[in-house]
């Protein structure tokens, strides 16, 4: 018999160690990343590490009454933003994980794994429901995590005769 809380997912589908880099408004971070069918899967805590101080910042908890991840956008992540260690290579099996989350007092479901006993959330989701972009940089292999108050950061296209500097050009997709 298999249950599932949040969106439905596939029981046993297999996630990939990602190899692609991780940037943060132009800095990389080393985050720890499984690709499941296609899509980019992150520790829910390590996306808050990475957004403090940034205009998408956003505070994790629980209510256990509730049985809800419980997230506050605008407030600050409360624990140590160290993130963890990047160690997994290869395949491993994902869950279907809980995700039931509250935002702002609004209920969702979001597409949620459990690898190695961690919930692992869509990182597009993720920025659909915390108010920031998510792009892929194909040239640089490089997923890109937006966040801005105003107006998105400008990204130019390099020129033909100059090497790609930087991340190089965001998509959002």
């Amino acid at each position: 018999m298999v249950c599932s809380m949040g969106v439905t997912t596939a029981f046993g589908a297999t996630a990939k160690a990602s190899q692609d880099k991780v940037a943060v408004n132009g800095q990389q971070v080393k985050m720890q990343a499984y690709n499941i069918n296609g899509y980019n899967y992150f520790k829910l805590r390590d996306v808050a590490k990475v957004m403090v101080g940034t205009p998408a910042e956003f505070y994790v908890g629980w209510d256990a009454g509730a049985q809800l991840i419980v997230l506050n956008k605008d407030w600050a992540y409360e624990g140590s933003t160290v993130l963890d260690k990047v160690n997994a290579t290869g395949t491993k099996t994902a869950n279907p994980g809980n995700g039931d989350v509250m935002v702002d007092e609004n209920s969702i479901s979001l597409s949620a794994y459990n690898i190695d006993g961690y919930n692992y959330f869509k990182l597009r989701d993720l920025g659909d429901a915390l108010g920031f972009e998510v792009g892929w940089d194909a040239g640089q292999k490089c997923v890109n995590i937006l966040s801005y108050s105003d107006a998105p950061p400008v990204y130019e296209e390099p020129s033909a005769d100059e090497p790609p500097a930087g991340i190089g050009r965001a998509t959002v997709i």
